[in-house]
Formats: structure tokens, C-alpha cells, sequence
């Protein structure tokens, strides 16, 4: 990432000073406290600190770009007077211009005078002994990369007056601990501090809306808690990417969607509360939060994209809202200690590698089903009992390779679906099919190959899992095996209900850290 956001603060750079000011006079020096810098008067009578090179900067290598060559750089601390003389008339200091101090390595502290309103592109960019600055209650605009790879840098609080901090205007300050957003705030911009790899303590302001790619990709220390104000209603790709140290998020109800890879890779992530509001997540948002153990998905979700979860080891229940009618390639993929998974009720289609390499003993799929792709079953390790969907028509390859040791198949579609045979890596399965449909399954040249075919005609569904018997009984589930242990109902939106005339439909029976379905006609 490190080396992506160099070259394209680079490639800005190499364009060199766009929409530079219009200079009323040359560039001039002028000496205050001993040290000497050089400034431009522009057509409102305000004077800008400059590079002396300005505008002809020449670029050699991001290391040594060339602003000051020729001249000596300032060094130490720095003070910026209030006013400067040129021609026999005193002009404000009101910005500190495109590339001001860019590379002046021995810069380790600046004084800003109180009429500053704009920090300009690059203006500290790679100051990288800089240990304090403070800013000036006029401030404005903190444009693109000015504070960029500041590696000195603390501290920054940033004054109320700010309407625009740029992207990546601190990135790469690689020790700043502490920064203060102003209240105001509406937007942090792309990468605007990615690679601050020692921030901890950062302030989100209630009137921010939007949080951009990158923002704080790569900040390793940031959390452990972070908690994002009401009102935001959006969270850019990769924006806390490998943020290690978060433990615990809270996600406010105004967010719209999750971005791709927002969260990717924040491997001490424990848990995650997302409010209701949330329609969509998408491709990578939580993929390799290894630690990740609770996240509760909103009734409101409609899409969750490809990858979302994959590699999240430690989840070991999920149940998805019913609401939610796309579920991506590989969402649940290599969660490997998943032993509990709804799958939502209006799913039509279960995508190519779903559930590849998870914990579970048992899966029922929803009857809206159509369509199993590639894999979607294949590398679970415990996976022994299926049942497949009523309206399924196809199934597509590989489906139940990789080591899953199933048993029992239970189909419910009347007319057998189109599998080709590298479906199954063995016809040993106990498969059980629709009352009147054996003949049919036998007579098909796939399913006709298992060696074990047999026909469900019992009126009441019943379900027996981990030693359990799990039936319906005039609206009442009943439970045979509990052993004492306390047992709960579930309604397909993960609600609690009464075990008692219960309407038709699906129920999630929990039983202890067992959980099954029941159906009730």
C-alpha cells in the first residue's frame, strides 16, 4: 500500500504546480528570526510562502525533488512572520504554497502566524524531523498530501475553521499518535492518514457523512474501540484495511453500504455491531478478520458481496436476515470454525464456493434455490447431511469434493436436477428423494449411479441432529434429546418466539450449542 500511495502522490507531483498562482511580482526573499524564505504576492495583495524554485520545480526522484536546489533549505524551528515588505508595501501571509518546504529534512518545528488560511499542496510534504506545528484558528484548507510522510509528527489538532483536510494530507506520519478533527467535519478524504501505523487516538466529529478509500488503511495501532457517529453514510474500499489493533466496531444506522475491503485484514477484530439501515456489503468488507467472533447482520441488508467473510476462522454462528437475496462468491469461504449458518429465505441462487471449507455437520438450503455453482459445498470437513431445495434445477460442478464426508442427501425437487457426476466424489450417500420420485432419480444417469435411493413419504418433517429429535406436533415443536439443556426457537429473521401454535413455515431450533431447523405445515 505504501508504495501504491507514493506513486500516485507522485504522479500528481509530476504535473507539476496545476492552477499555480498568478504572481503580481517575481519571487523574493525575505529574512525574519534568521531564517530566510521566499514568497509571492498574488492578485488579492496576499503574500504565500514558496519554494525559491517556484514555479519551476524539477523532479529527480520522490526523495529528492527539487524545490530548494541551489539554495540553503531552512532548518530548526521556523517562525513565518504575520506580514512581509516587498516594494515599499507590507502584504499579509495568508498560505504556505505548493511544495513550501518539500524535503526540508532539518525543519523540526514551524510557527504559523494567526492570518494563515491555507496549507497548499505538498507544503510539508517528507519534513520528516518535524515534531510540532501548530495551526492557526484562520485555517481553511488543508489541501493534498501537505503533511505527507511528516515522520516526526506527534500530534495535530486541527482548528474548527477547517472545512477541507485533502487526501492524504497526513499520510505516512508514521508517529503520530493523537489527532483532533473539528467539529464540522463532514468528509476525510482518500488516504488522508493511511500509514500512520503509531495513531491511536483519533476524535470522529458527529457531522461526518462520508469516510473515503484508504483512509486509515495501514493503521496498526488505531482502537481498540472505534465508535462512527450518526449520520455517516458511507465507508470507502480499504478505509481501515490491516488496521490490526481494532477489537470492537460500532456502525451507525445512517450507513448506506460497507465498501470493498473497508475492514479487510483487521485481523484482532472481535466483534462488530452493524445498526438496522444497512442494504448493502460489499466484496472483502470483513474478508481475513481472523478474530472476528460476533457481528449481528440488520434486517435491512439486502446484498452482502463476493468474499465479504472469507477466512473469518473464528465465527462460529450466522445466521443471515431473510431480507438479504444475494449472497456473493466465497462470502463464508475458509471460515473454518462455522458450525451454525441460516441461509436466507429468498436466496434463489447459492454461489460458487459459499461455504467452501467451514465447520458444518448440517445444512438446509432454502427452497427459493434454483442454482448451486462450483464448490459452493466442497473442503467441509464435517459436513454430513444435506437438503437441497424444492425448486432446485441444476446443480453445477465439484460440488461436495475436497473432503466433505457426506452421507445423507435429501432432495426435494420432483423432478431430478441436472448434475454432472464430478459433482460427488462418491455414490455411497444415502439419498433420499420426494414421495412418488424414486423411479425417476433412478432412472437418471447421475443420480441413478447412487447406490442408496429412498423415498420420504412421511407427512411430518423431522429432523434428528447431534442426537437430537426435532419435530412438529399440532404447531408446537418438540424436542426429543435435550438432555436438560435450555432450548430456544428462532423465527427466520433470527426473533425469539413461543414455542406454541406456531404459523407455517421455518423455525431455527437451538438446543444448547446445537442448532437445527424445524418446519411447521
Amino acid at each position: 500500500m505504501k508504495k501504491i500511495l507514493i506513486a500516485t502522490i507522485l504522479s500528481l507531483m509530476a504535473l507539476g504546480p496545476l492552477g499555480s498562482l498568478r504572481a503580481q511580482d517575481s519571487v523574493f526573499s525575505y529574512t525574519h528570526q534568521g531564517t530566510t524564505l521566499y514568497y509571492i504576492v498574488d492578485s488579492n495583495a496576499e503574500a504565500i510562502v514558496v519554494p525559491p524554485l517556484y514555479p519551476n520545480f524539477h523532479q529527480v526522484s520522490y526523495n529528492n525533488y527539487s524545490t530548494w536546489y541551489g539554495y540553503t533549505q531552512p532548518t530548526g524551528n521556523v517562525v513565518i512572520p504575520d506580514t512581509v515588505p516587498c516594494n515599499g508595501v507590507s502584504y499579509p501571509v495568508k498560505s504556505v504554497g505548493w511544495y513550501a518546504f518539500y524535503n526540508c529534512s532539518a525543519v523540526t518545528g514551524v510557527t504559523l502566524p494567526d492570518g494563515i488560511e491555507c496549507m497548499d499542496i505538498g507544503a510539508f510534504m517528507f519534513c520528516t524531523s518535524l515534531q510540532s506545528i501548530t495551526l492557526p484558528t484562520a485555517l481553511r484548507e488543508i489541501r493534498y498530501s501537505a503533511f505527507t510522510n511528516c515522520s516526526a509528527l506527534t500530534a495535530i489538532s486541527i482548528p474548527e475553521n477547517v472545512e477541507l483536510i485533502d487526501s492524504a494530507a497526513f499520510a505516512m506520519c508514521s508517529q503520530l499518535q493523537t489527532v483532533t478533527l473539528p467539529d464540522g467535519l463532514q468528509t476525510i478524504k482518500w488516504a488522508t492518514f493511511s500509514e500512520c501505523c503509531n495513531l491511536q487516538n483519533i476524535n470522529f466529529p458527529n457531522s461526518l457523512t462520508t469516510i473515503e478509500d484508504n483512509a486509515f488503511s495501514n493503521d496498526i495501532m488505531l482502537g481498540p474501540t472505534i465508535e462512527l457517529p450518526n449520520g455517516l453514510t458511507h465507508i470507502g474500499a480499504e478505509s481501515f484495511s490491516n488496521c490490526s489493533g481494532l477489537i470492537n466496531v460500532a456502525l451507525p444506522g445512517s450507513l448506506n453500504s460497507i465498501n470493498v475491503g473497508a475492514f479487510y485484514s483487521c485481523t484482532h477484530l472481535q466483534s462488530v455491531t452493524l445498526a438496522e439501515g444497512l442494504i448493502s456489503i460489499q466484496e472483502q468488507a470483513f474478508s481475513n478478520c481472523s478474530s472476528l467472533r460476533h457481528i449481528n447482520l440488520p434486517q435491512t441488508l439486502t446484498y452482502i458481496e463476493p468474499w465479504t467473510f472469507y477466512g473469518c476462522t473464528a465465527i462460529d454462528t450466522l445466521i443471515i436476515p431473510n431480507n438479504v437475496i444475494a449472497l456473493g462468491s466465497a462470502t463464508l469461504a475458509l471460515c473454518s470454525s462455522l458450525k451454525h449458518c441460516h441461509l436466507p429465505e429468498r436466496l434463489t441462487r447459492v454461489e460458487g464456493w459459499l461455504l467452501y471449507g467451514t465447520a458444518l455437520k448440517e445444512l438446509v438450503v432454502p427452497d427459493n434455490v434454483t442454482y448451486i455453482e462450483d464448490q459452493a459445498f466442497a473442503g467441509c470437513t464435517q459436513l454430513h447431511k444435506v437438503t437441497l431445495s424444492a425448486s432446485l434445477s441444476t446443480i453445477s460442478d465439484s460440488l461436495f469434493i475436497d473432503g466433505t464426508p457426506l452421507d445423507t442427501l435429501i432432495l426435494r425437487s420432483q423432478e431430478p436436477p441436472m448434475v454432472p457426476a464430478n459433482a460427488f466424489p462418491s455414490f455411497n450417500v444415502t439419498l433420499i428423494v420426494p414421495c412418488g420420485t424414486e423411479q425417476a432419480y433412478r432412472q437418471h444417469s447421475v443420480w441413478g449411479q447412487f447406490t442408496t435411493i429412498v423415498e420420504n413419504c412421511n407427512a411430518i418433517d423431522e429432523t434428528e441432529n447431534h442426537n437430537l429429535k426435532v419435530y412438529n406436533h399440532d404447531g408446537h415443536i418438540v424436542v426429543e434429546g435435550a438432555d436438560g439443556e435450555k432450548v430456544h426457537i428462532y423465527d427466520m429473521s433470527g426473533r425469539k418466539v413461543v414455542n406454541r401454535m406456531l404459523s407455517a413455515g421455518a423455525y431455527i431450533v437451538k438446543v444448547g450449542d446445537r442448532m437445527t431447523k424445524c418446519l411447521i405445515y
